[in-house]
C-alpha cells in the first residue's frame, strides 16, 4: 500500500537554475501549496545529511537530503513525521532546449493513516500530489 507518482517536465531553464530551485527548501511552498512554511534546519552548505522542515495542514515533517549530485540528482526522504514516509527524487538532464526534469515521489502511509489510506489517499492526498506537480511544472517553466 502506498503511492508512487512520476512526472517528466521539460523547461527552457538552465540545469543550474533548476538544480538551485530543487534544493531550496524555502521554495517548496511555491509548488506545494498545502505547505505554509519550509525551512532549512542545517546550517551551512546544503549537502547529503542536511535537513529541512515542512510545516503545513497535515502537521510537520523533517526531511533529509540522501543524494545530492550537482546539476544531476537530488533525493530527500522523511526522517521525522507522523502519518507518512515520503521519498522524493529529482533527475536532471541538460538538453539542447534547456533541462529535462524527472520527478518521482513515493509515499508510504503509516500509523492511523495506513488504515485510512484507501479513503484519504484517494480523495485528498493523491489529488493534492498531482496538483503540486502541476504547480511544480509551472514554476520550472517560469525560471
Amino acid at each position: 500500500m502506498g503511492f508512487t507518482y512520476r512526472k517528466t517536465i521539460h523547461t527552457s531553464a538552465s540545469i543550474s537554475s533548476v538544480f538551485d530551485f530543487a534544493v531550496s527548501a524555502e521554495l517548496r511552498t511555491k509548488w506545494q501549496k498545502h505547505l505554509s512554511k519550509s525551512e532549512l534546519l542545517t546550517e551551512g552548505e546544503i549537502k547529503v545529511g542536511s535537513r529541512f522542515k515542512d510545516t503545513g495542514k497535515g502537521g510537520e515533517m523533517v526531511l533529509e537530503y540522501t543524494e545530492l549530485e550537482t546539476n544531476k540528482r537530488i533525493r530527500y526522504s522523511t526522517v521525522e513525521g507522523k502519518g507518512m514516509n515520503v521519498d522524493l527524487k529529482w533527475d536532471l538532464k541538460e538538453t539542447s532546449n534547456g533541462t529535462e526534469v524527472k520527478v518521482e515521489i513515493e509515499m508510504q502511509p503509516k500509523g492511523f493513516l495506513k488504515f485510512m489510506w484507501p479513503i484519504i489517499g484517494k480523495l485528498l492526498i493523491i489529488p493534492q500530489v498531482k496538483g503540486d506537480f502541476k504547480y511544480l511544472e509551472e514554476e520550472l517553466k517560469s525560471l
